[in-house]
């Protein structure tokens, strides 16, 4: 593992983000590798980005140094921990497996909101002010001034198709998962324990 570790990580230091292009994703190369666990450029550029200031120049002053230092500081002790729990077995627990349960639906959530944003158009977002009796819950104390208050209108008409949008999802997953029975039989996807209350 360390000699897989120290190939990738040399390449990454010695050359920009995006060179050194295997074949299997020329544009987004791998740069940290860890076990079965790999970082593509495209990521650690996004991790980069979301550090603050003060963070950042605390790894460095050129973006190089910042780069180096983020991923021999932070990412790569990360990453080692994170498989030397995997490999220990914590990721089997219950906590952990809840907490990484919840992680994922807020990143389905998260996207959803974001595809439903990226299709708003202005005059979905006027109609949806003009047939609004009041305000949306987002919009509390705002007047019935749609440009003015047209952010406040996106946010609360993308919260509403993306509620719609989640049931439907929902809908369709619990469909999918009982194999055309009744979907709304939530019984047929839960599995009894044993010496439960009305088992046998």
């Amino acid at each position: 593992m360390r000699f897989r570790i120290g190939i990738v990580l040399a390449s990454l230091f010695t050359a920009p983000l995006g060179a050194g292009k295997p074949a299997t994703a020329p544009d987004d190369p791998v740069v940290v590798r860890v076990g079965n666990v790999e970082v593509r450029a495209s990521e650690l550029a996004e991790r980069l980005q979301k550090l603050h200031e003060f963070e950042r120049q605390s790894f460095g002053r050129t973006a190089a140094e910042v780069r180096r230092a983020y991923v021999e500081k932070k990412l790569l002790p990360e990453l080692l921990q994170s498989e030397e729990a995997r490999r220990r077995g914590f990721a089997r627990r219950a906590e952990v497996r809840t907490k990484t349960e919840a992680l994922l639906v807020s990143a389905l959530k998260e996207s959803i909101l974001s595809e439903v944003d990226a299709k708003l158009t202005d005059a979905e977002i006027r109609a949806y002010c003009e047939r609004s009796a009041t305000p949306g819950k987002e919009t509390t104390g705002a007047s019935k001034d749609c440009a003015r208050d047209a952010l406040s209108y996106r946010i609360a008409l993308r919260r509403e198709k993306a509620f719609k949008q989640l049931a439907q999802l929902e809908k369709e997953l619990r469909a999918r998962e009982v194999k055309g029975k009744d979907a709304s039989a939530l019984s047929a996807l839960v599995v009894p324990e044993r010496g439960a209350i009305g088992t046998r």
